[in-house]
């Protein structure tokens, strides 16, 4: 699915546009913007898991909304397209709140709870946040799962790596990759329910 960088204006800031300009030609930046402006914004599993880049919205009113998003379509400053590239949970908001990353917003468990209601869904599947075990839960009954799958990100973070795996019966499985620094103190990687 889309992330928050896979737009012109995010690429342009953190280099894709003058690494694709200085090896290649600039046609090839413009393909992939274009294929960007292509990339599904949210998946559905078995009409109950939700799976997107960023968070909720607080104007997605049904799921025919992002399915009638006019294709190709870049990112907006603000709007459903951002919240779902944007927005993140916070444990210390009560209502909808402005993002300090300059873009979407952050929301609470109250939110998360009349989202999933709304729309019937058991669980919320997200990215977009540097999680040091790989994964986090947030909300009540572990109802909304953030995922980061690079390990050490940045090299920065000494963060493990995660993938999620949903069986038939919608069951997850976690599986970690260890940080560099944590491979080292404690050896390989690991499985987790």
């Amino acid at each position: 699915m889309r992330g928050n960088h896979e737009s012109q204006a995010i690429t342009r800031i953190y280099g894709f546009f003058d690494e694709i300009k200085r090896r290649y030609k600039i046609s090839l930046f413009q393909a992939f913007c274009n294929c960007f402006n292509h990339i599904p914004l949210v998946a559905l599993i078995d009409e109950k898991i939700m799976c997107m880049h960023g968070g909720i919205s607080k104007d997605m009113h049904s799921f025919e909304q992002v399915e009638n998003l006019p294709k190709p379509t870049d990112v907006p400053d603000c709007g459903i397209v951002a919240d779902l590239l944007w927005n993140d949970p916070d444990d210390d908001v009560r209502d909808w709140e402005e993002n300090e990353r300059g873009c979407g917003y952050v929301f609470g468990r109250k939110q998360l709870e009349e989202f999933l209601k709304r729309h019937d869904l058991d669980l919320i599947c997200r990215g977009h946040q540097v999680m040091e075990d790989g994964y986090g839960f947030f909300g009540k009954n572990k109802q909304l799962v953030t995922i980061f799958s690079a390990k050490n990100y940045c090299g920065d973070f000494d963060n493990d790596a995660a993938v999620m795996n949903v069986d038939q019966d919608l069951m997850c499985k976690f599986i970690t990759f260890k940080g560099d620094a944590k491979k080292k103190a404690k050896g390989g990687g690991k499985g987790s329910k």
